[in-house]
């Protein structure tokens, strides 16, 4: 991999990690559609993309549990089996004929779930229904299934987990973006864990790439935790809101703010992860630059017919 290659890549994660970070995602798929944009093999780009996982986020998660969106008893039934099936997905390494459009397939996949359960979500979300619970049979299982493609693919299965929660009614929104930070930290650092069993040389460009992708983290973050935060407004935003000494009463929150935050979440995942299941699916092998050169063999009995050939 060249110079360019290395800050090509670091200017597309740190634009990923940005993006993916507000609403709730640390960038996986994303910086996967980048390294096949540039040609890179499978194994640096599965060690790549969770170790950038692990970074982004861990910043997410501090993120969310701070604004309060996370909860114990929605995360650990898909937490019990998906870490360890995580590692053993990290363990297996494909062939790059199948790793590919494996990871393309599957990313299309999950998006298109991910933008149907938006409506699902938004619609629940403006009737003020309330969410089911995880059941812990089938929440064990669907964990363990995402982990064990989260490890194969490279991805933190936070893609894979929000239409799930959404679909089945099992978390609302924000509760669904907390509970998928801290999912794709614990399968991205199991996954990337066994990765490094069968996979020792780390890619050279690394360092570089962590220092965008921590500072689209935090851009990201930035972007998206006022909303997700749901921040009271001043009482003289608002008529009547607050007491006679300028207090504003708890229940009265950003609502429209709320709910623009809440649609975008789903619908804006889901469009990214359409983007980078079409930029793995419709990735080519690069071309070496030809370089002309001759070899002392190929040039010279030329050089010597020519010179007979002159009067």
């Amino acid at each position: 991999m060249t110079t360019d290659d290395t800050f090509l890549l670091a200017g597309l994660f740190l634009l990923a990690a940005a993006l993916y970070s507000s609403v709730g995602h640390a960038g996986a798929s994303g910086y996967l559609a980048a390294m096949a944009l540039v040609g890179m093999a499978p194994d640096g780009m599965r060690v790549t993309a969770l170790a950038l996982n692990v970074l982004v986020a861990t910043i997410a998660t501090v993120s969310y549990m701070r604004a309060g969106h996370f909860d114990w008893r929605t995360f650990y039934p898909f937490a019990v089996l998906s870490t360890p099936a995580a590692f053993v997905g990290g363990v297996i390494r494909l062939p790059p004929v199948i790793y590919k459009p494996a990871v393309g397939v599957i990313l299309l996949i999950a998006a298109a779930e991910l933008g149907r359960s938006a409506y699902q979500a938004a619609a629940a979300e403006a009737g003020n229904v309330r969410s089911a619970g995880v059941p812990i049979a089938p929440g064990v299982m669907v964990g363990g299934a995402i982990g064990l493609l989260s490890g194969l693919t490279g991805t933190g299965g936070g893609i894979f987990l929000s239409p799930v929660l959404l679909f089945t009614g099992w978390a609302r929104t924000r509760l669904t973006s907390g509970v998928s930070a801290v999912f794709i930290l614990v399968n991205s650092i199991a996954g990337l864990a066994g990765s490094t069993v069968t996979f020792a040389a780390l890619p050279t460009g690394l360092p570089v790439w962590i220092a965008a992708a921590l500072a689209g983290g935090l851009i990201g973050t930035q972007l998206g935790s006022p909303m997700a935060s749901g921040r009271r407004i001043a009482p003289s935003a608002r008529s009547g809101a607050g007491d006679c000494r300028g207090q504003a009463h708890p229940h009265l929150t950003l609502s429209g703010a709320e709910g623009l935050y809440d649609s975008s979440v789903s619908s804006g995942s889901a469009g990214l992860g359409f983007v980078s299941a079409t930029a793995v699916l419709t990735q080519r092998p690069r071309r070496a630059k030809r370089r002309f050169e001759l070899a002392p063999t190929s040039w010279l009995p030329l050089f010597c017919e020519s010179r007979r050939a002159q009067p």
